[in-house]
């Protein structure tokens, strides 16, 4: 988001309006800026949690399927195949 963009400068208005009326206008626009940076931060939060859980879903998709490629167990064979334990 840059300064330069239209919605930035409609919702800092909005905002500068809306904290202006209690504080002042000087610390509204302060205020308002602030309130626009937490918001962004939460959005980048969310997204990159949204990012790991992906991840380790991919992950575990891929494991369950590593989990079929290996060697079945067979019972009573014994580890050389030469006879079984007494």
């Amino acid at each position: 988001m840059t300064s330069a963009s239209i919605a930035f400068q409609q919702q800092t208005q909005a905002l500068t309006g809306f904290f202006g009326a209690s504080v002042g206008e000087t610390n509204g626009k302060s205020m308002a800026l602030a309130s626009i940076y937490n918001q962004l931060n939460m959005q980048a939060q969310l997204q990159g949690y949204q990012d790991v859980y992906m991840e380790l879903s991919y992950m575990s998709v891929f494991l369950v399927v590593l989990a079929f490629m290996l060697s079945k167990n067979r019972p009573g064979e014994g580890a050389g195949g030469g006879g079984g334990m007494h």
